[in-house]
């Protein structure tokens, strides 16, 4: 502590005495020292830009009046904001920021006699009033003006007569009321890494516009809100609540989007109705950023008109409304009649910590079944099987979201990070502008891949052939990290043997990836040490994931990859707590904490604490759920949350499944499809109705915290779980906040010991949080692997199934998340196919198609290219998750989330109007 105090600079800024770390600024230092400085350009979140100069300040011993917001803190400076002088250029600078903006009330000398509500009688020739603009009383100008008392410039005022900008469905634009202060420019450049909106024209016609000169989506914006949350003034804003005000209280909460984790605030109106997003400044993870879903998809998510409000019970062949108790009484009947391997549970991945943990317990003590699991479909058991023996304990991140903006060459295999995590995508973006070497493994179109240093488009299923040509040159090259090798591994000779077979010539053959491209991501990889890996089981064929898993766990330990910041080997999950619903046991063969549940010994303390035997077999996936539905051998099934359930297993007879159910019971906060199916509907409270913990895909876990109350009856899943208990007789649920569950679930989960609300208040811990003072751990396995060394795995390339001989194409899928709006503005369904194929199937350029796959059918427009693979078809699908889009016609629904999963389904095309094969 005192090695950190010599290193701070000591100065004084109107006197008054601030010590604070080399490279702050004045503005900064001031804001430490609570001395309010007036500025328009700074931004916390962006680069010092010194351009509306409303900052400046005197130094003593220094000429002019250098820019505080720019000019760095020097020892024993001293600091004077308020001269008379420095007054006198701010009014000056004030002059000039009213002359581009109407300022008729700003400048009133009756303003303080106004409310917001408040429109002007006595002045007619005020026709652009504050009260007219939609950042009344939430205007960083109209807050300032008051403060210096401005009155009207000199300078005169002309209107610009800019056209209105609202044609765009999430924002508005009335560049009349722009400043020109840069702050959206620079975060759609700095933060964004989109570009899409510039300065345009020059001098004093100089204004804001998009970098292609048409409409924010051809010029790439990606509707992160960015430009929305900077702008200072109603130039820019959201378009649902433009005209909401002011809000009335604000609350913290994480977002439920993604596993990114971001810390958002929510602005509620007087009827405590969140009316907007804000993303948090001072979050560890988003540092004030968020991303469409998250800036424009929370409100529609919450407060969406067919929110459940009261239970639902089956009468007659219709649901009708219920007491609580009815409700809970049906559902214990029906699973007191059906336990073990007859019953079935399904745990959502944005459910909290809490919830699940009730949830698994529930299913293992009340229903004696092993048959849970959640839908976090990019975690695939088999493909976390060759890390597990490579290193233990392997489904999840070993880095963090930093080392992935930080490392010096990333690959990513079969994860689009722009698309899937797009706030850790945006700084991906940002890092490869900067210099960062992306490598991107991937058969499809995406930003990533188009982003890339190196784009291996290998052919689907040819993934381990390209990561054995990777360590066949690391090997030859003797490019392997030799000494991490030595030190933290074993089997070495494994490795070798693996790579023989993957000789560059044959995986050229085998891939379609030029051997050059290989060479030059090895060379690449080798060079970072350490390099990052993030992984994505979207891609993966059937029987190919424990051999992919294995090659990246050896080529992990061949590059040094783990345990070092700025490296890692990262599995990529897709929901908001997927990591929290493996770590809490959602899981058929796992407890809370990663226990087996056919280990006796790590069964003992649950069975101890809970008075109950659990179930000692391996129960049922989701997927194998499906199967022993329709065959009658699973009788009733609990699935909390996952409206899409349908549509996401439809591949795999979800509908036939649902029907053949004798009781389905539904825990939701919609009425969804599936509850619409339901026996027992049960409303439960959304995200930002409770409290709880979620847990993010770098291990982060965060509070989740209640800001405004449910709907009706809705009720917190953990409350509800728990009153089915109770209902069935089985004590131990009686749990009265969610704090109570999570104590229980620390003394289960190893990774969590030190969890306590408190600790995790601001920014969250990365698990294992080993004691109540322990920080958290960014960085797994610095210092040896769960298993001591890491072991190198062998692996073989499975050739994928032959082309039918009937024209038919195989289809990947690349799923683009939504929300409503974009979809209808952006994005198109494309599908990409080889110039032999389209010649064969007489398609052309532009060609709107029919694509029949087990899912379902969907229409899309054809894009040919030689890219794509022969007998491969590139199919890029918008799925949204405010409104589902109607592009996919099938039983359970119109949600492109059942494509999900098809990557190896043979299709048949059809041109719309007239059948092609």
């Amino acid at each position: 502590m005192i090695q950190q105090q010599s290193k701070l600079i000591t100065l004084t800024v109107d006197g008054v005495e601030v010590k604070v770390p080399p490279g702050t600024t004045i503005l900064e230092a001031a804001k430490q020292a609570g001395i309010n400085i007036p500025y328009l350009c700074y931004h916390p979140m962006l680069k010092p830009y010194g351009a509306c100069r409303m900052c400046v300040v005197e130094v003593e011993k220094q000429r002019g009046q250098p820019a505080s917001c720019t000019s760095p803190v020097a020892e024993g400076m001293a600091v004077k904001t308020n001269t008379p002088d420095v007054q006198k250029t701010r009014t000056e600078i004030m002059d000039l920021v009213l002359s581009e903006h109407p300022h008729g009330c700003l400048t009133c000398w009756r303003v303080v006699h106004c409310g917001p509500d408040d429109i002007c009688l006595r002045n007619v020739s005020v026709i652009d009033r504050c009260v007219i603009c939609p950042k009344n009383y939430r205007c960083e100008l109209q807050f300032m003006a008051w403060d210096f008392k401005a009155k009207d410039t000199p300078l005169g005022y002309h209107y610009r007569s800019i056209p209105l900008w609202n044609k765009n469905p999430l924002i508005d634009h009335d560049m009349n009321l722009c400043i020109v202060c840069g702050r959206c420019v620079r975060a759609c450049n700095e933060v964004e890494g989109a570009d899409a909106i510039v300065f345009v024209n020059r001098g004093g016609r100089t204004i804001v516009g998009t970098s292609q000169g048409g409409s924010l989506a051809e010029s790439g914006c990606t509707f992160c809100g960015a430009c929305v949350d900077v702008c200072p003034v109603g130039a820019i804003v959201e378009k649902d609540s433009k005209w909401a005000g002011p809000a009335r209280r604000t609350a913290t909460t994480i977002c439920p989007h993604c596993p990114v984790g971001c810390q958002i605030g929510v602005g509620l109106d007087k009827d405590g109705k969140i009316i907007r997003v804000m993303p948090d400044l001072d979050s560890p993870v988003n540092r004030g950023h968020a991303c469409a879903w998250g800036k424009f998809g929370i409100v529609d998510y919450v407060h969406g008109k067919d929110r459940l409000t009261t239970p639902l019970v089956r009468k007659h062949g219709e649901l009708a409304p219920a007491t609580w108790d009815e409700a809970l009484e049906a559902v214990a009947r029906a699973f007191a009649s059906h336990t073990g391997s007859e019953a079935g549970v399904i745990a959502s991945p944005r459910s909290t910590n809490e919830d699940l943990f009730v949830l698994q317990k529930w299913a293992r003590v009340v229903a004696l079944t092993n048959n849970i699991d959640h839908t976090d479909h990019l975690f695939l058991p088999s493909a976390m099987a060759g890390l597990d023996q490579a290193i233990g304990g392997a489904s999840q991140m070993t880095g963090n979201w930093q080392d992935i903006e930080k490392a010096k060459c990333l690959l990513a295999v079969g994860a689009d990070l722009m698309a899937d995590q797009p706030v850790i995508g945006a700084r991906v973006r940002k890092a490869v502008q900067q210099g960062q070497k992306l490598i991107v493994v991937d058969p499809r179109r995406t930003e990533s891949a188009l982003r890339s240093t190196v784009w291996l488009r290998n052919r689907p299923g040819t993934e381990v052939a390209v990561l054995g040509g990777i360590m066949r040159v690391l090997l030859d090259e003797r490019l392997w990290n030799a000494a991490y090798v030595e030190q933290r591994c074993e089997d070495f000779a494994v490795a070798q043997k693996a790579v023989e077979a993957f000789d560059l010539d044959t995986v050229e053959k085998t891939t379609g990836v030029p051997k050059a491209h290989i060479e030059m991501a090895a060379r690449l990889l080798a060079k970072a040490s350490p390099p990052c890996i993030v992984y994505s089981a979207r891609t993966n064929l059937p029987g190919h994931n424990t051999d992919i898993a294995s090659a990246l766990a050896d080529l992990a330990l061949l590059t040094g990859a783990i345990g070092r910041p700025g490296g890692g080997l990262n599995i990529m999950r897709r929901e908001a707590n997927g990591q929290g619903c493996s770590d809490m046991g959602c899981a058929p063969i796992l407890l809370p904490g990663y226990a087996r549940v056919t280990d006796a010994t790590a069964r003992t303390p649950f069975e101890r604490v809970w008075g109950r035997a659990l179930p000692s077999q391996p129960g049922l996936f989701a997927r194998d759920m499906m199967a022993a539905a329709r065959e009658g051998t699973l009788k009733a099934m609990l699935v909390v949350g996952n409206g899409d359930l349908l549509n996401r297993y439809a591949p795999h007879g979800a509908e036939q499944a649902v029907q053949a159910l004798e009781t389905l019971v539904v825990v939701d906060m919609a009425m969804t499809e599936l509850a619409q199916r339901a026996t027992v509907v049960l409303p439960a409270a959304s995200f930002a109705e409770v409290d709880g913990t979620f847990t993010s895909g770098e291990r982060r876990i965060q509070r989740l915290r209640k800001v405004l109350d449910a709907p009706g009856q809705a009720k917190p899943a953990w409350w509800i779980i728990g009153k089915l208990a109770e209902k069935a007789g089985v004590h131990g649920f009686d749990y009265h906040a969610p704090v109570d569950v999570l104590k229980e679930l620390t003394g289960f989960v190893p990774a969590y010991e030190g969890v306590t609300y408190t600790a995790i208040e601001r920014g969250g811990l990365q698990w294992p949080v080993s004691g109540v003072s322990h920080t958290g751990t960014p960085v797994l396995h610095t210092e040896m692997f769960p298993r001591g060394k890491g072991r190198f795995q062998p692996f073989q390339h499975k050739a994928t199934p032959a082309q039918p001989a009937d024209g038919r194409l195989t289809v990947m899928t690349a799923l683009v998340r939504e929300i409503a709006g974009i979809r209808e503005l952006k994005h198109k369904n494309l599908a990409e196919v080889n110039p032999e194929d389209a010649a064969a199937l007489k398609l052309a350029e532009g060609d709107l198609v029919s694509v029949q796959t087990p899912a379902g059918v969907v229409k899309a427009q054809v894009k040919v290219t030689a890219e794509a693979a022969r007998g491969h078809m590139m199919l890029s699908l918008s799925h949204g998750d405010v409104e589902p889009p109607a592009i996919v016609s099938q039983p359970a629904g119109n949600s492109a989330a059942a494509l999900a999963d098809i990557v190896t389904a043979y299709v048949v095309v059809e041109k719309e109007g007239a059948p092609v094969i």
